[in-house]
């Protein structure tokens, strides 16, 4: 049976019973450990998990191993069992029309980050602006993911603005734009991982998408 079938969700840092719970599901099987974070010990992981450390996944001569352990934001396949463990360091920024249908949202919002190889297990932060404080779509999304919810005012998002401008958000709030601008903010990040997307559901609903990546898991 695929590990992931088996093992929940875990979240970087290690937990006690997460820890035992990885351990436990690599079996002494040989481990490549891909270390995507800075600030990681990585040696020292991968010899407390049995494994080898590397920080790129083309360095990995998978004939060599049984299991891959990753810690990294990104979603990766390999020809080997995956094993994640999920650094909440992605911050994603959202504008949407009010009213959105929430589980539209949240599948257009998923498909993105996947299409973009980015997983939403690692996503920390939901953010948007105060405008849509309120907004249940956007709510709803970040609790399912086990993430926080920020809203943004108006003088945060003009101190971050992203490089892809709204002639419709400058217009109406005098703001270069909210998705960017919003994740930028909460990652306290100088550039993106993902610039604005926008997507258009049906009922005449849209929202736009964009993702920053904080240093390290808070």
């Amino acid at each position: 049976m695929p590990l992931a079938a088996v093992m929940p969700p875990v979240a970087w840092p290690l937990s006690p019973q997460h820890d035992a719970a990885v351990l436990h599901a690599l079996a002494r099987r040989p481990a490549a450990l891909l270390v995507e974070l800075a600030g990681v010990d990585a040696p020292g992981l991968a010899h407390r998990l049995g494994g080898v450390a590397f920080t790129r996944l083309d360095d990995i001569d998978f004939t060599r191993f049984d299991v891959l352990v990753t810690l990294t934001w990104r979603a990766l396949s390999a020809p080997v069992p995956v094993v994640p463990l999920w650094p909440r360091v992605l911050c994603v920024g959202a504008g949407c029309t009010g009213g959105i249908p929430p589980d539209a949202f949240a599948a257009s919002a998923e498909a993105i980050l996947r299409a973009a190889g980015l997983a939403p297990q690692a996503v920390a932060v939901v953010a948007t602006t105060a405008r849509r404080a309120a907004e249940p779509a956007l709510q709803a999304w970040a609790q399912g993911l086990g993430a926080g919810f920020v809203a943004c005012d108006d003088a945060t998002l003009a101190a971050h603005p992203g490089p892809t401008r709204s002639t419709y958000v400058q217009a109406r709030h005098g703001l270069p734009g909210i998705a960017e601008a919003a994740a930028l903010a909460t990652a306290n990040a100088g550039t993106l991982l993902l610039p604005r997307q926008k997507a258009r559901l049906p009922g005449g609903h849209h929202h736009t998408l964009a993702v920053a990546r904080r240093a390290e898991a808070a």
